[in-house]
């Protein structure tokens, strides 16, 4: 059990340097804060515009399913991202590769090395998603009738999708070396597709945690 708790301990010190030297370097490049603040002025001031307010009581008593979602019936949502590299169990990888006796865990040991040797930003260089089409991918999504597609902009990992100026670790600066998101939503725009995005960044202040 010591031992155990030591490995989650070691595990959880090294996710939280990370992504506080992360944090720290996206700091330091030129113009990052006035661009974080330009930002959240913009965020806080669609906010006070409404139609609703940050809370769940306002979305609950205000929002209305639009009918176009009521009458698509079928819809593509879609998790793709560094985690498809290692392509073991499910999106989750890159937490439970950190949790010791999770499968995922033994996975990574047996096959990449001990993570202190190979985590989980080793794999972004190896998501190159040299046969990504965007084209083709919402060709396929139409013939099979769908009317929507919700691509998952940035997962727990942290790693996003879509070309950001506020952080490097993007698809745009890293791995595909392209604006995925941004592709996605072309490619459905022109067939007359709803297009949708799915952020998960609410979880990132526990995901590395145990």
């Amino acid at each position: 059990m010591a031992t155990l708790i030591k490995s989650i301990a070691r595990g959880a010190a090294m996710c939280a340097a990370l992504a506080l030297a992360a944090s720290s370097a996206s700091a330091e490049i030129p113009g990052y804060q006035a661009r974080l603040a330009t930002k959240l002025t913009n965020v806080k001031t669609g906010i006070a515009k409404g139609p609703f307010k940050s809370d769940w009581d306002s979305l609950r008593t205000g929002y209305r399913t639009p009918d176009w979602f009521r009458d698509a019936k079928f819809g593509i949502f879609i998790h793709w991202g560094v985690y498809s590299v290692p392509a073991f169990a499910n999106e989750w990888y890159s937490r439970n590769m950190y949790v010791p006796g999770n499968a995922a865990y033994e996975h990574q040991v047996a096959t990449y090395g001990p993570q202190s040797k190979f985590g989980y930003k080793d794999f972004i260089p190896q998501f190159k998603a040299e046969k990504f089409d965007p084209a083709a991918w919402v060709q396929l999504f139409s013939d099979a009738g769908a009317r929507y597609v919700v691509p998952v902009a940035e997962h727990c990992d942290g790693f996003a999708m879509y070309q950001s100026d506020l952080t490097e670790w993007d698809a745009a600066e890293m791995g595909p070396h392209r604006d995925v998101v941004g592709l996605i939503a072309k490619a459905a725009r022109a067939r007359g597709m709803h297009f949708g995005l799915s952020s998960h960044r609410a979880e990132h202040w526990w995901w590395y945690y145990m």
